[in-house]
């Protein structure tokens, strides 16, 4: 199914999110201008965390999560799991922020991000887009639109 336009701007996030958790593995392999040394990976985890990480998740959670756990009892287990691994992410990035065991937090922080963001792109957003009518998903979009605005805005304050 095609992606809604709404739930597309999600998706570009959750394509730097991917990025961010395949260097964070065990053995990843090398990409070009990112961080190679344990040290180096963690600092970038919390710089994204706090950019781009920690905003889409609140977003989710305003939006996406309200909208859609009484659409259908598959959609309240899925935003219950969403909630969830955003928790267990945010722990995560607590270890991390205190060096805790880092080439093992960074690994298992890695493979949970991989697999959310599958999760949410193989399933959530497809049952999202099956249970909402037009309106909701063009009421969502003015909604997100508003959100993005006053986080700019915000940020340039």
């Amino acid at each position: 199914m095609k992606r809604h336009f709404v739930l597309v701007e999600f998706s570009k996030d959750h394509h730097q999110a991917l990025i961010l958790a395949q260097i964070c593995k065990i053995n990843s392999p090398e990409y070009k201008g990112m961080p190679t040394t344990v040290a180096g990976k963690a600092k970038l985890v919390l710089e994204k965390w706090e950019s781009e990480l920690k905003p889409h998740f609140n977003l989710e959670e305003k939006l996406l999560v309200p909208l859609a756990e009484n659409k259908s009892i598959r959609l309240k287990e899925l935003c219950k799991r969403i909630i969830l691994e955003h928790k267990q992410i945010e722990n995560l990035i607590g270890k991390i922020s205190k060096n805790m065991e880092l080439e093992t937090t960074l690994n298992e922080f890695g493979l949970l991000l991989d697999n959310h963001v599958r999760l949410e792109e193989r399933e959530w957003f497809e049952e999202i887009q099956n249970a909402l009518s037009s309106e909701e998903i063009n009421n969502l979009a003015v909604q997100v639109k508003k959100e993005k605005e006053s986080s700019t805005q915000t940020c340039k304050k």
